[in-house]
């Protein structure tokens, strides 16, 4: 379309800044030469150099810490003695009351065997005496036997 001239220099005006902005180049891709620019490859392999040395100082700062924690777990702590020496005087107290009631078994044995001895001793000693006392009192029987009258 071709816009109608007009007498008044408004009415052009308008006209003419409608015409330039409808001008103007859209926002569509416009494909351009890619020999035109530059190279950027110096740009973008100095990015990757960066990025190389970052990555290599992050994983020289991980062996580092690595490092770090195996010298400290390598360390003797009092902490793995513990279970060890726990083990170790669990054994000796079983081992130390095992060996106290065989020892009190024995003791008690040899004090029946005692106790056994003393009983009959005092047992013959009972009957003697005891016979004695039967004997006396036959005899007595024997020689009084008016006594009693």
């Amino acid at each position: 379309m071709r816009p109608q001239i007009c007498k008044s220099s408004l009415v052009w005006r308008q006209i003419r800044k409608q015409s330039t902005h409808l001008s103007k180049p859209t926002t569509q891709y416009v494909p351009q030469d890619p020999l035109q620019y530059p190279s950027q490859r110096h740009i973008i392999q100095s990015r990757i150099d960066q990025i190389n040395d970052q990555i290599k100082q992050q994983e020289l700062k991980s062996l580092e810490k690595k490092k770090e924690q195996q010298k400290e777990d390598s360390k003797v702590r009092i902490s793995h003695f513990s279970r060890p020496l726990l083990n170790t005087f669990l054994l000796a107290s079983l081992v130390y009351f095992g060996l106290q009631y065989l020892w009190w078994d024995l003791e008690r044995d040899k004090i029946i065997q005692e106790n056994e001895i003393l009983v009959s001793k005092i047992e013959r000693d009972i009957q003697q005496l005891i016979d004695e006392h039967l004997d006396l009192q036959r005899k007595d029987n024997k020689k009084s036997w008016y006594r009693f009258w």
